[in-house]
């Protein structure tokens, strides 16, 4: 559960930084958001989110809940998601793993006059149960003549379900998708994270070119219907 975020003129959440313990952070209610979590060798990960960031996906993904493609079910936003016991830790073992496996630099010392990059990760979390509505779906599960081409951005293309078409609704799925950008701090052994984007289902990457061809995978409009939700 997400504590009063309103207090004193600062946002107080609660997450989960290790199996094992909980910790408090206070932040700044107006400029970030963070919160930390320790991975492997007292390694830690400071995670935050820009206000803009935040508001961004309260209009995409976080809208109070409603059963529509691409919406969560289970947050109603990116702090009440990633405060909840198993996301977090899920969170932190994907992260961890990335970071090992491609990019064991951000874990080791630093030279005095090197350049820290920061390093974009596409991170996936399966969750046991549905956390919310997919925004795509396999080509291939879809008539073709409920199809249409539509570009998601004037970078990109892909096909999607005709609005019209309410008898194809968006499936629930137990995927969570998190693009984060990772940096080294020079001094320390800790690591900044920041949460570009997160959104319920698969990931289909960066939104460039034809998505479609790509991935395999049609979209649905963002007020396209989703199929019933029940909680448990």
């Amino acid at each position: 559960m997400v504590p009063n975020l309103m207090k004193n003129g600062f946002v107080r959440v609660i997450a989960l930084f290790n199996s094992l313990n909980r910790q408090e952070v206070r932040m700044p209610r107006m400029k970030t958001r963070w919160w930390d979590i320790w991975l492997s060798g007292e390694c830690r990960a400071r995670v935050n989110a820009s206000v803009r960031q935040f508001e961004r996906m309260k209009n995409t993904c976080f809208r109070s809940r409603q059963q529509v493609a691409g919406n969560f079910a289970l947050y109603t936003s990116p702090v009440m998601t990633l405060s909840s016991g198993l996301v977090c830790q899920k969170f932190r073992v994907a992260l961890e793993h990335v970071v090992k496996e491609r990019y064991a630099r951000l874990l080791q010392p630093y030279t005095p006059n090197e350049i820290l990059y920061w390093r974009t990760i596409r991170l996936q979390i399966e969750c046991p149960k549905p956390v919310g509505w997919e925004s795509t779906v396999p080509q291939e599960t879809i008539p073709a003549d409920a199809l249409e081409l539509f570009k998601p951005n004037r970078h990109s293309k892909a096909l999607k379900v005709r609005s019209e078409r309410t008898d194809i609704v968006a499936p629930l799925t137990h995927m969570i998708t998190l693009c984060v950008r990772v940096r080294r701090h020079r001094e320390t052994r800790n690591l900044s994270v920041r949460v570009n984007t997160m959104y319920p289902g698969v990931d289909v990457g960066q939104l460039e070119g034809d998505i479609t061809e790509r991935t395999g995978r049609v979209f649905f409009t963002f007020d396209h219907p989703g199929e019933q939700f029940l909680s448990h």
